[in-house]
């Protein structure tokens, strides 16, 4: 897929396009972020798509506008480019962080340079506009070594078990300014950071899994008109939900 913004693209000059899926190589979506656009003067404005098959090939597209440096969802990677010491940051949150079963797997993939990441739980605040305030990472952090890390620059994946004392049904109690169990969301809540190591742009992705005690992956739920991409070694598996609330389709 080529993506040019305000300049129309067909069949003679698709190739000439600002982004490509190409470079997107570990994922089937790509993201055009704020910073990425205001480089090439391009926030706003029309974005025009040239679908291009080098064989006989079947495709989905659709186009979302969302912030991707948010929440992440599970079983689906997000690529992005940082540059020496730039900082990303996500968020990842779901109700069964509460399950004192479940193990969080960080899967993490870099095509090019070499990535420093780091994630951490917090408790979850009630207002999401806190979210940046109260859980994040900042640039000393991320800086800082740790002698047991591995400093990324192929793929890797970390696997973690929730602190139940932060995550569990009871951590938010009738006093607390927190509802999270009237709503069924977990009291807490990951965020992970990225920075960039090398004197040149380093491009990477990032996937949450969920596994089981026995290191089984856990179902993921698929979202409506939302595809989920993923590696699969020979003779693993993966599992996958979906819910029907309406009984007419």
């Amino acid at each position: 897929m080529y993506v040019n913004p305000l300049v129309p693209i067909d069949s003679s000059n698709f190739t000439s396009a600002k982004y490509n899926s190409r470079e997107y190589f570990w994922n089937e979506e790509l993201v055009l972020d704020p910073d990425q656009r205001e480089k090439d003067s391009a926030l706003i404005g029309m974005f025009y798509m040239c679908i291009y098959g080098s064989t006989s090939s079947s495709y989905k597209i659709s186009a979302k506008n969302e912030n991707h440096d948010k929440l992440l969802k599970t079983g689906l990677a997000e690529g992005g480019f940082v540059d020496q010491n730039e900082i990303k940051q996500y968020y990842f949150t779901d109700s069964i962080l509460m399950d004192e079963n479940i193990k969080i797997k960080f899967d993490t993939h870099v095509m090019i340079g070499s990535v420093r990441v780091k994630s951490k739980l917090c408790v979850r605040p009630q207002q999401m506009s806190l979210l940046e305030k109260q859980c994040n990472y900042t640039l000393e952090e991320l800086l800082e070594e740790d002698p047991d890390e591995k400093i990324l620059m192929h793929i890797d994946d970390e696997i973690e078990s929730p602190d139940h004392n932060i995550c569990s049904r009871n951590s938010a109690t009738d006093d607390d300014e927190y509802s999270f169990r009237q709503d069924g969301n977990a009291p807490c809540i990951y965020v992970i950071g990225v920075i960039g190591l090398t004197d040149y742009t380093s491009q990477y992705s990032i996937m949450i899994q969920l596994e089981d005690e026995s290191g089984q992956n856990h179902p993921i739920m698929l979202s409506e008109g939302v595809p989920s991409v993923a590696m699969l070694k020979p003779q693993d598996y993966k599992y996958y939900m979906l819910s029907v609330d309406d009984e007419s389709i």
